[in-house]
């Protein structure tokens, strides 16, 4: 797939880099669901490298990763920041003779890239902050299941992050309640209220995996057992996410019952 130009408007950048920043201040680099992600398509795309990250003005930061080391480039004319000025699948399968990469240093050099699939990773609100990729050092194609395992996976992590979003926002106004406990009977009152709203929020975060799953079993049902078999892991890595998902819900959305 080649690259195409997307016009994006004037203030769009600005927009997006704070959407960027936003998610960067949270605690990403030890949410070990991501690292899980980045592993399950590294195995099911057949690459040793693979990677999420958030794009901001300046440096692209890898939030999750397997097969490299490095946890920040500078932005620069990477992939990834191609990848972002558009709202579908990228797919290099040899970047040696692509036009505009064929002299990217991290062809020529390390990484020695040849091969390169990314999808954005957009937010609800539409802004793309990211991307989650996988890359060859060797020219290659990937077969339909893998890339729309890919697409896949990229809404899924958006799910994540606003989850974590959401949790850190609880745990804030916890730490609130927890430190006013001479304020009047009214305010903390309020307070729960806001807490349980908030808890609301985060119940919808349940439905991102429950898409995910859904959009697995569509897959599967096209497959054959042995082509399904792959994609087995996913299934469970996806139900493990719900299923924590869902305790954050129940651990949170009520604790804070409103005194009479």
């Amino acid at each position: 797939m080649s690259l195409v130009n997307v016009e994006i408007s004037p203030c769009e950048p600005d927009l997006r880099v704070g959407v960027v920043n936003r998610y960067l201040k949270e605690d990403l680099k030890n949410l070990k669901n991501l690292d899980d992600i980045v592993n399950m398509v590294s195995k099911i795309c057949e690459s040793p490298i693979a990677y999420i990250s958030l794009i901001d003005d300046f440096h692209q930061i890898l939030i999750a990763k397997t097969g490299v080391e490095i946890t920040s480039v500078e932005r620069g004319e990477t992939f990834c920041t191609d990848t972002i000025q558009q709202n579908e699948l990228v797919v290099i399968s040899d970047a040696s003779q692509h036009p505009k990469y064929k002299n990217s240093p991290y062809v020529k050099g390390d990484p020695n890239i040849r091969f390169y699939a990314g999808m954005p990773v957009r937010t609800l609100d539409g802004y793309n902050i990211g991307t989650i990729c996988v890359i060859d050092s060797k020219p290659k194609s990937l077969s339909t299941y893998q890339l729309e395992s890919l697409k896949m996976l990229s809404s899924h992590v958006i799910y994540l992050l606003e989850l974590r979003v959401a949790l850190n926002m609880v745990n804030d106004q916890k730490q609130i309640m927890e430190s006013s406990e001479n304020m009047l009977k009214e305010k903390y009152n309020a307070q729960n209220r806001q807490l349980q709203s908030l808890a609301s929020v985060m119940s919808h975060q349940v439905s991102g995996p429950v898409a995910t799953m859904k959009g697995l079993m569509n897959l599967i049902n096209t497959l054959s057992s042995e082509e399904g078999k792959i994609y087995l892991p996913l299934m469970d890595l996806v139900l493990d996410q719900m299923d924590e998902a869902v305790k954050v819900v129940t651990a949170n959305a009520f604790a804070a019952v409103e005194t009479e």
